[in-house]
């Protein structure tokens, strides 16, 4: 394997940062870590803000709102998708009232928890590269589930306000005489059996595609 910046030698290393193949005469040793040229022209490790630039105190009060604390510290990239995840998982779980919600807080937990492990990381002189959690590649994504997931959400909202008016209109002619919590019932499950049955259909649809395989493997 030839070098990343000199084609006709041969590789001796590999970066700490960047994973590229680099020959002797490209890498620098920075704190333990064989690094190449490139990434120390990009000030990975040099003009670094240390730790003393960070309150201890403001590391944790950011920490509280998911993405900020990385933000804080620099990690602009690995902050805002943090946050924006957040975000989203949030407003789509309020607007259909359901369980999805839940995954807010696992994403809250993590950063938080991260945001404090970045700032002792920081204290013990480590290098901290702002990289993004889960890297996604637009060009990769199938729109057309994508377009599915979006039409069911909507359809689940727009189907969920429309049995909160039912209720409410029968409750208005009729009054108490009515029972009407059936249709409550079926608005508070409505998120939990679509999931139900997303996931049966996945797993019926990954089975498919793994009886397939072993077909052609045949």
């Amino acid at each position: 394997m030839s070098c990343q910046y000199h084609k006709d030698r041969q590789s001796e290393y590999i970066c700490s940062v960047c994973s590229h193949p680099i020959c002797g005469d490209c890498m620098t040793e920075v704190q333990g870590k064989k690094v190449c040229r490139h990434c120390i022209e990009k000030n990975l490790f040099q003009g670094k803000r240390g730790v003393g630039d960070f309150s201890k105190f403001w590391s944790l009060v950011f920490s509280l709102v998911p993405g900020c604390g990385q933000m804080y510290m620099g990690l602009m990239n690995r902050g805002l998708q943090l946050l924006s995840a957040f975000v989203v998982i949030f407003a789509i779980g309020v607007m259909t009232e359901g369980v999805i919600i839940s995954l807010s807080v696992i994403v809250w937990f993590y950063s938080f928890f991260d945001s404090l492990n970045t700032r002792k990381r920081l204290m013990r002189g480590d290098a901290v590269e702002d990289k993004i959690i889960y890297d996604i590649d637009l060009g990769t994504i199938n729109h057309k589930y994508v377009g599915i997931g979006l039409i069911a959400l909507g359809g689940i909202s727009v189907f969920k306000n429309l049995l909160q008016f039912v209720a409410n209109t029968l409750h208005r002619i009729f009054g108490n005489n009515f029972p009407t919590y059936w249709i409550y019932d079926i608005n508070r499950n409505l998120v939990p059996i679509g999931l139900v049955v997303l996931g049966v259909y996945m797993l019926r649809r990954a089975k498919r595609i793994e009886k397939l395989q072993e077909d052609e493997m045949e």
